[in-house]
């Protein structure tokens, strides 16, 4: 069952009762699924921008001569994609975790699109397998309803390319990682 934690400032979560909870991030790299980035992340101050940029967007509050025009063009994709999909947002930004399977996440985008509940992934870089596993995690959230999962690969054009994540197996292999990341964190 999904609950409301506040994110706090070194990426894990607290949820009601103080219990703190560790974010998918950390999960997936204690248990390799970022196998695929080379050493640590890159820099993530970009993304972090043009998250809060569409987070504003969304809520009419931006004013876009205060983001960085070699970065607007990913806040107009994001609102393309929301526009062309009609999709139906429900929270931006939603930080939320689950006590049955220990974590906790910021969702960059939960809304409803084509009528069912869905968890979109805002990226601005690169295509990686470990995406698809990110998003079952986020999904899995929300146990045991289903949720449609989506990574919207946000470009400076403003034209978005959405990947629609449905392999089922993705499933299996996020609650692997999380049993990894148990074990590896020795229930950390």
């Amino acid at each position: 069952m999904a609950i409301d934690v506040i994110q706090r400032p070194d990426h894990t979560y607290e949820a009601p009762g103080g219990i703190l909870l560790p974010g998918i991030t950390s999960r997936l790299k204690a248990s390799n699924v970022y196998y695929e980035f080379s050493g640590d992340f890159a820099d993530t101050s970009k993304g972090n921008r043009v998250h809060a940029a569409i987070h504003y967007a969304i809520e009419g509050d931006l004013k876009e001569e205060s983001v960085d025009p070699e970065e607007i063009g990913y806040v107009r994709s994001a609102l393309k994609f929301i526009e062309q999909e009609k999709i139906e947002v429900i929270k931006a930004e939603y930080a939320v975790g689950t006590l049955e399977f220990g974590y906790a996440t910021k969702i960059d985008l939960y809304c409803r699109w084509r009528g069912k509940p869905t968890v979109v992934n805002w990226k601005t870089g690169g295509v990686y397998r470990a995406y698809a596993i990110q998003s079952a995690l986020e999904a899995l959230i929300f146990s045991p309803e289903p949720h449609e999962r989506l990574g919207v690969h946000l470009s400076v054009d403003g034209l978005p390319k959405l990947k629609h994540y449905t392999d089922r197996s993705d499933y299996a292999v996020a609650k692997a990682a999380l049993t990894v990341a148990g074990w590896v964190k020795k229930g950390a």
